[in-house]
């Protein structure tokens, strides 16, 4: 009866509190340090907007993209528009006309 409370209290602190320790200590001993990446790098954002009859939103919602702070060459917004039977993509055509996103 002890060897499997044993057993599970080891089980339980291993991945929260011994791996992380052997981590540190290894590192430690090593000298060893993360690499640190590049600060103001920015990926590349594409924003994947699906639209079925939406035409009442969607002039709001392209403004609200086109107005987010980010570096206009890094994000580009795609809106997907099938099957729409109001003018959803007339208005999509109208509100992204003045962006080359």
């Amino acid at each position: 009866m002890v060897l499997p409370f044993w057993l599970t209290l080891f089980a339980i602190a291993y991945p929260y509190a011994i791996y992380p320790t052997l981590l540190l200590l290894v590192n430690r001993i090593f000298k060893q340090s993360m690499p640190t990446g590049n600060v103001s790098h920015e990926p590349t954002l594409t924003i994947l907007m699906p639209v079925h009859n939406e035409a009442g939103r969607v002039a709001r919602k392209v403004e609200n993209l086109l107005s987010l702070d980010y570096p206009p060459g890094k994000i580009q917004i795609v809106a997907i528009a099938d099957g729409c039977s109001d003018d959803s993509v007339a208005r999509l055509r109208e509100s992204g006309a003045t962006d080359s996103r």
